[in-house]
């Protein structure tokens, strides 16, 4: 059970092999989705609805998800936190109840929002799936079906390797809807090229965060990167308590940005579709004295000139645009590596942040 597991002692060593186990963590879940694959394709094997639902991270691993559902296999999909559905779900259905998916994202399997959730789908007759990375859990017993997935589990409160497991399960379910197999190999690739790199990534954002005197972070991104801003938000907010801001990236220039200053640093994961807007914003940005970083996968590194103070390209091999469903993932990565490393910076234990649980409960 989840209190056997923790013991609340963690060092802030515990999350950053956390976080650098993701890579292999992702394999175990490709093996595991391969072994239901079958199931699940049958599940949603129909044109109903899917409500993805979550609080927390799990609510950020719900938005990626309803980003990608309907990118890869153009279907209605709705990403809503779990007490937001559990106090106004009428709202939200607008067709009869049994003609719905639910989808329930807990990394403990206990969390209050998402079990009355859940409660509330069996009243109204749902169809519901779990997602969760411990068995025998009390959501597990009370959806109709559950995806465990055992080698998502964490010491740590802060969530990081659940976070993107659960994404890349996720992701390799609708790439098998959608019939692009080829893009899980292209994912667990990507992984073991990026994670080969993993010490050069952490020394870069170590140098970043220590030579600027940081107190507030901003993550912007658009599309399916707007998911992973939130939850890189998080995460800097968790590890660090330090105040963090997300956006989509114009969206960011309606008011949000003026009460920033030069202890900023804007964080940006630049789209496909937005790149040449984007990089104005940031030029913008610049112009009133905020610091920017850049992480990006084989931009036109000449079109990019001037409009950072920092820059970090992955390089990996994902060029097609259905591969930002994949890049979304590594961006969350340097939010969690952000964190990290603000947090040791203030002589905080990322493992372990104020005033949580790592079960949260009403």
């Amino acid at each position: 059970m989840v209190d056997e597991k923790i013991n609340g002692q963690e060092n802030e060593k515990t999350i950053f092999n956390e976080i650098q186990s993701q890579d292999k963590v992702w394999l175990s879940v490709v093996s595991s989705f391969l072994k239901l694959k079958k199931e699940l394709i049958k599940i949603f094997d129909n044109d109903y609805p899917v409500y993805f639902i979550g609080s927390g991270s799990s609510y950020h691993a719900a938005i990626i998800a309803e980003f990608a559902f309907k990118e890869l296999l153009d279907r209605k999909a709705f990403s809503i936190p779990s007490s937001e559905f559990l106090f106004y779900h009428k709202s939200y259905l607008k067709n009869k109840p049994t003609e719905n998916i639910f989808i329930l994202i807990s990394r403990t399997g206990q969390t209050s929002d998402t079990l009355l959730a859940v409660d509330e789908i069996a009243k109204i007759g749902g169809y519901s799936v779990s997602l969760t990375s411990f068995p025998d859990s009390e959501i597990t017993q009370k959806c109709n079906y559950s995806v465990i997935l055992e080698h998502c589990q964490e010491k740590s409160i802060t969530s990081t390797r659940a976070v993107t497991g659960f994404t890349a399960f996720f992701l390799c379910l609708f790439f098998s809807m959608a019939e692009r197999h080829e893009l899980i190999s292209k994912l667990t690739n990507a992984g073991e090229v990026f994670f080969s790199k993993f010490n050069h990534y952490s020394d870069l954002v170590y140098s970043i965060v220590n030579k600027e005197n940081f107190n507030r972070y901003i993550f912007l991104g658009h599309g399916p990167y707007y998911g992973a801003a939130r939850e890189a938000a998080l995460k800097v907010k968790e590890m660090s308590i330090t105040n963090t801001e997300f956006w989509q990236t114009l969206e960011f220039r309606h008011g949000h940005n003026t009460t920033l200053d030069n202890n900023s640093l804007a964080v940006i994961f630049p789209s496909n579709a937005g790149i040449d807007y984007e990089i104005k914003t940031c030029r913008e940005l610049k112009g009133i004295g905020i610091k920017i970083l850049i992480i990006c996968n084989s931009q036109d590194l000449n079109k990019l000139e001037g409009s950072y103070d920092y820059l970090i390209d992955m390089g990996l091999d994902l060029s097609e645009p259905v591969s930002e469903l994949i890049l979304q993932i590594f961006f969350q990565i340097f939010g969690q590596l952000i964190g990290y490393h603000q947090a040791l910076k203030k002589g905080i234990n990322p493992s372990n942040p104020r005033y949580l649980n790592y079960v949260i409960t009403i």
